[in-house]
């Protein structure tokens, strides 16, 4: 984000509250030669007071710029570099702060705390949320529809149904004040912090955040690939970070191709990630091609057979992260029993009787462990109950002459005995 992130970095320097270090979480922070991002510029000339961008899927970028006293206005940026005007400026798009790229409409929130709608189709701005008692940043939306928001002022996360109206706080604890950026995926959401630099990972219907990566540096914007790894560009010294999909600590990316000149803003679109470089004259906006870990398998299924084997079977992950996929490894919860192949199959040996199992795939590159597959679960039967006397039948005959028999024997006994001891 541009005008607002140099506002936010301009006020902690003359705080005392920013050094401008940046540091990537993971061991030592050290770059990672397999996630990479190669830079180029797909449009030399955007904007001016760039605030944020988002992508279609298909490429298209769409630039959120303020016009001063004439408000804010759309700059659309095709995934060819042609530059036009989406939205003229306008009133209706005054103090712009964020913008989310829908499957039919632009959403962008405002300083006053109403959030706009802008159809593809006809992009005029409408109100879609107003009367909100917060400021609106970065704004995200799910599969469903729904809109979240990030509130710049609170330590809180809102959400606005489908259609529009009111915010209603989405119930996440373990967030601290001063929210930034926003991305959303599947099953959770990511959020920054401006002032401690941290990024966060909440659940999607609610609950407790965790935070996936830390450090002194500054997220100007956050991006979901494909491959579902999280992507981190750094306002304060150019450089990015990335969270792997799997979960694992985050890594400094190795970057190559033009410098990115202070970056504002983050997106996936097209197959490539697009920031602005806003210190640079006409705020250029940039393409970069990255590499990173494999997606999560799809399509996993697994059948029992003799002699407690599991045969699991999947399919390819939807991106490979820009990396040949080298191996797969099936793991099986509980008990950790695991089997690795380079094909779409395995055999897992090792299961008990009795168990019901999660099992998951996760494919390996060069760039390390992707995101695991959606768990199966598969439930091996109880072994046989142990063979017992039967109790019907002749079977009952055969126990009760035995007693009888029994019986007949200890009273012979005591007769012979009382016999000889009159």
């Amino acid at each position: 984000m541009g005008v607002r992130i140099r506002t936010a970095l301009t006020t902690l320097a003359g705080l005392g509250l920013w050094a401008g270090s940046a540091v990537a979480s993971g061991p030592a922070g050290a770059a990672n030669e397999a996630a990479t991002a190669d830079a180029t510029v797909l449009a030399a000339t955007v904007s001016t007071m760039s605030v944020d961008l988002c992508s279609l899927p298909d490429g298209t970028t769409y630039v959120l710029e303020s016009a001063g006293g004439a408000g804010g206005q759309v700059i659309e940026v095709t995934s060819a570099g042609s530059v036009s005007t989406f939205v003229a400026a306008t009133a209706s798009l005054t103090n712009p702060e964020g913008i989310a790229c829908g499957t039919d409409a632009l959403f962008a929130s405002l300083g006053n705390g109403d959030i706009m709608k802008m159809p593809l189709a006809s992009p005029t701005p409408s109100a879609y949320s107003t009367g909100n008692s917060f400021i609106p940043g970065s704004l995200g939306l799910d599969a469903t529809g729904r809109l979240l928001v990030v509130a710049q002022n609170q330590a809180t996360i809102y959400v606005v149904a489908p259609g529009g109206g009111s915010a209603a706080s989405l119930n996440v604890s373990g967030l601290n004040t001063g929210l930034y950026n926003i991305a959303v995926g599947a099953a959770a959401f990511f959020i920054s912090n401006q002032f401690t630099g941290e990024i966060f990972k909440a659940p999607l219907a609610g609950g407790p955040a965790s935070v996936v990566a830390s450090g002194g540096h500054m997220p100007a914007g956050l991006a979901l690939d494909a491959a579902g790894n999280l992507w981190s560009v750094d306002l304060t010294d150019s450089t990015m970070t990335m969270v792997p999909g799997s979960g694992a600590s985050a890594v400094s990316v190795t970057l190559s191709g033009v410098p990115l000149g202070g970056p504002g803003g983050l997106a996936w679109g097209g197959g490539v990630l697009h920031t602005q470089s806003i210190d640079d004259v006409g705020q250029p906006l940039l393409s970069l091609s990255v590499t990173g870990p494999p997606g999560a398998p799809q399509d996993v299924s697994a059948v029992l057979g003799a002699g407690g084997v599991a045969t699991v079977t999947w399919s390819a992950p939807l991106s490979d992260g820009g990396n040949d996929i080298e191996h797969y490894v099936v793991t099986a919860s509980p008990g950790g029993a695991t089997c690795t192949t380079t094909t779409h199959t395995c055999e897992l040996a090792g299961l008990m009787a009795g168990t019901t199992y999660s099992i998951v795939v996760n494919a390996t590159s060069r760039a390390g462990v992707g995101a695991p597959s959606s768990p199966v679960l598969l439930s091996l039967p109880a072994p046989p109950a142990p063979d017992l006397p039967a109790t019907g039948g002749g079977g009952l005959g055969v126990v009760l002459g035995v007693l009888l028999l029994l019986l007949g024997v200890a009273l012979l006994r005591r007769t012979n005995r009382a016999e000889l001891n009159p």
